[in-house]
């Protein structure tokens, strides 16, 4: 039981190391970095082109069809909440990726699509990988993967606490610096739960 355990923790790591590295670069990117709204993004990249609604089409119908219709990768198309109409009285919505984010104007009198891309940095991109879960509903092959993986990631973690604490415990219980270990990780989650509740 014990050498079998032993493996289960091994290879959920070695399985799951890349998610963790992703977890790793997302935290460390998000501690060290300025608040959302000052971050300096990229430059983004404007674009129009010609698009006509069928007639009758409701917005939420509208801005589905205009989805399939720029093409973006690895988006999800556009939530009922997310479609507006803007002070001009455009259709509007954004749609988002790893990537980053592509914001979409539809001007019906000119049957014309304004598209302002705002394109994620490395940090972003990982952090926006790191949080891609399982609700995501993009069709793309490659973000099905990955939230998949993600999933599996995270449950792997889960094994491998438990897995971890059976090991220690099975071998070395008396071992100093692991009791230190464990009371200063239990203490300091217990701690921060209690204040942010």
């Amino acid at each position: 039981m014990h050498q079998l355990l032993k493996k289960v923790h091994i290879y959920l790591s070695l399985i799951c190391c890349t998610a963790l590295l992703v977890y790793g670069i997302a935290g460390l990117w998000a501690f060290a970095n300025v608040a959302p709204q000052d971050r300096k993004r990229l430059d983004p990249v404007t674009s129009t082109m010609s698009f006509t609604a069928p007639a009758n089409a409701t917005d939420e119908e509208t801005a589905r069809l205009i989805w399939s219709a720029i093409g973006e990768p690895i988006t999800a198309p556009p939530p009922r909440q997310a479609v507006r109409r803007n002070q001009d009285g455009h259709l509007a919505f954004a749609v988002y990726s790893v990537n980053g984010q592509v914001q979409v104007v539809f001007d019906e009198g000119r049957r014309e699509l304004r598209l302002r891309k705002l394109p994620n940095k490395l940090g972003g991109f990982f952090m926006a990988l790191h949080e891609m879960a399982a609700r995501n509903n993009s069709p793309d092959p490659r973000n099905m993967v990955w939230k998949y993986y993600n999933e599996f990631a995270m449950f792997s973690l889960i094994l491998m606490v438990a897995t971890g604490i059976y090991l220690w415990l099975a071998s070395r219980p008396g071992m100093f610096w692991a009791q230190v270990s464990f009371s200063v990780g239990t203490i300091g989650f217990l701690a921060l739960f209690w204040a942010a509740r």
